[in-house]
């Protein structure tokens, strides 16, 4: 069939040499060892203590500046999860809870291996990787409370 609709010098020329099918790829010079970008420098933890970046001021210590936070958490909250239809037993419902935000969370304290901790009550003012700080209904900020 391709005999019959080429011609014969076109098929001749085809025989004797090699062609590609695919697309021939241009080699580009690599690049990332010459040209680095600079990534910023993180502080250390003195420069951390040094610029007081988790010390919070004694004129914000007030319980009353936190309580709308709080009520944003919540709303925060019902976003995340319909406890109408929440089962604890639902691994995707308890992810979600995990990695949830605690800024403004109401939390009380009921198990600690220190016991003066234990009943402490607060909104949840810092939040960092295993520990939280809470502010009390009396103005006082409480210690780091670890998870």
């Amino acid at each position: 069939m391709l005999t019959k609709r080429c011609n014969s010098a076109m098929l001749t020329s085809l025989e004797h040499s090699h062609h590609t099918l695919d697309p021939i790829k241009k080699k580009t010079k690599k690049q990332g060892f010459d040209r680095v970008p600079h990534k910023r420098k993180k502080l250390s933890a003195r420069e951390r203590r040094q610029l007081k970046l988790f010390k919070i001021d004694p004129e914000q210590q007030k319980y009353s500046l936190y309580v709308p936070m709080h009520e944003t958490w919540v709303e925060y909250m019902k976003d995340i999860i319909d406890f109408e239809k929440f089962d604890p037993s639902n691994k995707a419902a308890m992810d979600s809870l995990l990695k949830a935000d605690y800024h403004g969370c109401k939390l009380t304290v009921s198990q600690s291996k220190c016991p003066s901790y234990v009943s402490q009550t607060g909104i949840v003012v810092q939040e960092s990787k295993n520990t939280f700080t809470l502010i009390s209904t009396d103005n006082r900020v409480r210690g780091k409370y670890i998870l």
